[in-house]
């Protein structure tokens, strides 16, 4: 079916905090500061009016460790703990690019579209789902200020969730830095006939007049609801 022969009924229900508006500005990330750590050292004693006796001292060694038994090794564990934070964030993020599909498009018999924007200033994760049996049929990223149309909907009734932040991690379905996770307070209906069929608009950043709200929740719900875990 064509859709120049088809009526379509345009819903631009801003679904997730609503319609369509100018995008935020994007925020600055501040620039990781410099891994640098100064090696411990200590300064040999070159004054020998410093010396408390002449006698040689007598030192017990652990014969398992070939350590003197009263010394203690420096802990450097502190130091590559910092370091390793320091050099995750200064890794390039990973961005894939609008429109990466994590999983083949499933209920395509329809003629339903479903444009989804993402006006915010992180990149985005968008999961489709069939509402009565949770069953995956869109998933696909979205980057920053940028937008991504789904086509060939089933009739059939479906709720959303996505995820904004940087640096994807498609194994774990969740983002390394700066991540949210939300699910839409309304489900998308699609319906059609021989004259017409759906066509829904929804934006995954807040926007003036907006009808619908999405719920912010925690990383291990938004896996659990997709069905990750």
């Amino acid at each position: 079916m064509q859709a120049s022969d088809q009526s379509k009924k345009d819903s631009k229900a801003g679904l997730g905090f609503v319609s369509l508006a100018s995008s935020p500005q994007p925020q600055a990330v501040p620039k990781p500061k410099a891994n640098v750590f100064d090696d411990l050292k200590e300064e040999p004693n070159t004054n020998e009016s410093n010396s408390v006796s002449n006698q040689t001292p007598i030192i017990h060694w652990d014969e398992e460790t070939a350590m003197p038994i009263n010394s203690k090794p420096v802990s450097r564990q502190g130091e590559k703990t910092k370091a390793a934070k320091v050099q995750q964030s200064s890794l390039p993020a990973n961005s894939l690019p609008t429109g990466t599909r994590l999983i083949e498009d499933q209920a395509t018999s329809g003629s339903g579209l479903l444009k989804a924007i993402n006006g915010t200033a992180l990149d985005s994760f968008v999961v489709v789902m069939l509402a009565d049996t949770s069953v995956r049929v869109r998933v696909v990223s979205i980057q920053a200020h940028d937008s991504s149309t789904l086509e060939h909907f089933s009739p059939g009734e479906y709720k959303v969730l996505f995820a904004t932040g940087m640096d994807w991690d498609s194994n774990k379905e969740e983002f390394n830095r700066e991540g949210s996770y939300y699910e839409f307070g309304k489900n998308l209906t699609f319906d059609e006939d021989n004259n017409s069929y759906v066509r829904e608009t929804i934006t995954l950043n807040a926007v003036f007049n907006g009808n619908v709200r999405a719920r912010s929740i925690s990383k291990d719900e938004f896996h659990r609801l997709t069905g990750k875990h």
